[in-house]
Formats: C-alpha cells, structure tokens, sequence
C-alpha cells in the first residue's frame, strides 16, 4: 500500500494504492478545521490500511502521527503521515 498527500490552495488531496487510482481531492470549502495529531491506529480504527466508519474514516499505512480533517457535515478523516513536522509547518 502507498498513500500520497498533496495540499495546496484547492484543498486536501490523497491517493491511496491500490484503492484509488487518481487523487482524490477535499476542497477547503467542505473542510471546518485540520489539526496533526498523535493518535492509536488499533485502539481509534482497528490498524491501519483504509478504516473507520462512514462518520470517520482513516488512510494509514503506518506510525502514529496523521492530519484529521473535521468537515462542515460533521464527517472526519484522518490521513497517516510520516512527516508531520513538515505538515505542521505547511498548515500552522
């Protein structure tokens, strides 16, 4: 599995292989509020890989840092990074 995250002034963008083949792209217009976080992949989301529920979901492949995305519908994503130094110097 390979995820991929690009943010930039359209919004939110994940690719995640082998489940998607394109990017899949969160406007910022849908999007209330972002935060990096430490979270538990097995006691939150049941592991990594594509989890969650239709309220909450989560695109993880490893480690414990990720980007939750709260949307205007009440829904939430969390995306898994490795990098989030460099996320919270692109978001804060």
């Amino acid at each position: 599995m390979k995820l991929e995250t690009k943010i930039d002034n359209i919004g939110i963008h994940i690719k995640f292989f082998p489940f998607h083949s394109k990017f899949i792209s969160f406007p910022w217009e849908s999007i209330e509020k972002i935060e990096v976080v430490t979270y538990n992949p097995l006691s939150e989301y049941g592991g990594w890989g594509l989890r969650g529920f239709k309220n909450n979901r989560a695109y993880n492949v490893s480690g414990n840092k990720g980007l939750r995305i709260f949307f205007k519908d009440d829904k939430k994503l969390l995306i898994g990074t490795l990098k989030d130094e460099e996320l919270n110097k692109i978001i804060y």
